[in-house]
């Protein structure tokens, strides 16, 4: 197709340049038309802005990573008569355009979508569900907790007490997490920084233990029953991994 552009006008490689020119420009104005009519229009009307609020930059990004250009543009250009004017450059445009958008953002989009965390709003309503339901049944705990060491007439183990708190508390903060996505960015969330490390540190006992029984320090029946607990924390921590 390069062959058949030769002309005084412009070579292959200069119609080649200016096609990956047009392609970045229909990529940039892309974005730039769907954040302008995302959020523009709530800036310009508290009403508007009131009935339905700005969703999170990563879904006009994902919306505007997935504006592929198919038939119709193909079907447009070779609507051109066959005397029209540059006729072969604009059919060279189209398709580059085209195979470039379907190639370069196609394939990629799975993975934007997943790099930035959007989900469905159905997945969503669901989280919340979860977060809230979560919350609640931690609050509930909490009470339950509080009742408790009022009744007690020994003074509590302090330790445990806080540890039992902190725990319902990291339960709580991972289902919010989860909707909010922070564990995407670049900061790390409290929750996920005592996730990863205490998993490391769970691993880090575990081996202990087995080098314990390899020495003969420690036999299997004792073995399984520690390791047991280590798997079963092990298990929570995962069941909140918020890991894209």
């Amino acid at each position: 197709m390069l062959q058949s552009l030769r002309s005084d006008a412009y070579s292959p490689a200069e119609a080649l340049a200016w096609s990956l020119v047009i392609l970045a420009v229909v990529i940039l104005v892309r974005f730039a038309w769907v954040y302008a009519g995302t959020y523009l229009p709530r800036q310009l009307s508290r009403r508007i802005r009131e009935r339905d609020p700005a969703p999170p930059w990563t879904y006009p990004a994902v919306l505007s990573w997935a504006g592929m250009r198919g038939v119709v543009s193909l079907a447009a250009a070779f609507a051109l008569a066959t005397d029209f004017p540059q006729r072969d450059l604009i059919l060279f445009i189209t398709f580059v355009v085209v195979f470039g958008t379907l190639v370069l953002q196609g394939l990629t989009l799975p993975w934007v979508i997943r790099r930035l965390g959007v989900v469905g709003r159905e997945d969503y309503t669901d989280r919340l569900a979860e977060a809230n339901a979560q919350y609640r049944a931690v609050r509930a705990g909490l009470e339950r907790l509080d009742q408790l060491l009022a009744e007690e007439t020994t003074p509590p183990h302090e330790d445990i007490v806080d540890k039992l708190r902190t725990n319902a508390q990291h339960r709580s903060n991972g289902a919010w997490e989860r909707i909010s996505g922070s564990t995407t960015n670049a900061d790390e969330s409290p929750t996920a920084f005592y996730r990863r490390l205490r998993t490391e540190m769970i691993r880090a006992e575990r081996d202990e233990f087995v080098r314990l029984r390899d020495s003969g320090e420690l036999d299997d029946e004792v073995l399984r029953a520690v390791v047991r607990d280590l798997d079963l924390e092990e298990a929570q921590l995962a069941r909140f991994d918020t890991s894209p």
